[in-house]
């Protein structure tokens, strides 16, 4: 004999379920909180993989080689995430390092990019590229962890799924925006503006930090008070009368 099939919930229509997960994200502060700092992290990552091309490309530039030293930097930003994960860094500092490390690579690109760049500023901007890949090497692995602690599993897919929304429309507005002839030839205003979005996830993983903080505290606490009653328990049970005298 086997085991029935699990349908899911069919009482819960699509339309049901896409507002249950909204109500989850507002009701929830550090959920809000994560899920809009991927969005924005993520949307700059996007970005950034439409524009390294252009912004690299003299001729005569190996692409090839070039993507492959992308991934390297991928295997490295793991390895490192570990490392620091062991040396006591939690995964909320480590997702903040990110974000520093591709506000700094940004901020480079928005000099670096310019029209007319000399082969000295493509060799800068190829660097600053390589520690942005380092960043979502750190990054995917920060995140992951932090979703699975933050976001319950039984709604964590349609979570996430609203959050791609907000990502999409800003990766695919920054993409018509290169159809301007005036952002076209200059491609630091893109960069500019992926600085501030790196910037404003700073920040608010900043108070993500906060709340995740606090929440731990809170939840450490009552399983420090829970853990005292049952011993107060158990020593108001040692103590009874009865059980002394059985002891003597």
């Amino acid at each position: 004999k086997t085991w029935e099939e699990n349908y899911g919930n069919r009482k819960s229509g699509l339309c049901g379920s896409c507002l249950e997960g909204l109500r989850i994200i507002f009701r929830d502060e550090q959920i809000l909180l994560l899920g809009t700092v991927q969005s924005l992290l993520e949307s700059c990552m996007y970005i950034f993989v439409f524009l390294w091309t252009p912004v690299l490309d003299t001729g005569t530039t190996p692409l090839g080689m070039v993507f492959s030293c992308f991934m390297v930097c991928i295997m490295v930003g793991s390895a490192l995430f570990s490392i620091m994960a062991n040396r006591g860094y939690t995964e909320a500092q480590i997702l903040k390092n990110c974000l520093i490390m591709i506000s700094v690579s940004m901020a480079i690109c928005c000099y670096t990019a310019r029209p007319g760049a000399t082969n000295i500023d493509t060799v800068i901007s190829f660097l600053a590229f390589l520690v942005l890949e380092v960043a979502i090497g750190m990054y995917f692995p920060a995140i992951s962890y932090l979703r699975s602690q933050v976001i319950p599993e039984s709604h964590r897919a349609n979570v996430m799924n609203w959050f791609r929304v907000p990502m999409n429309v800003i990766t695919c507005g920054a993409l018509l925006c290169l159809h301007v002839e005036t952002i076209s030839n200059d491609k630091r205003i893109v960069f500019g503006a992926c600085l501030v979005l790196s910037l404003l996830g700073t920040f608010l993983c900043n108070r993500f930090i906060l709340a995740f903080r606090d929440e731990n505290a809170s939840k450490k606490g009552g399983i420090d008070i829970e853990n005292d009653v049952k011993s107060g328990l158990l020593d108001d049970v040692i103590k009874h009368p009865k059980l002394e005298e059985v002891g003597e």
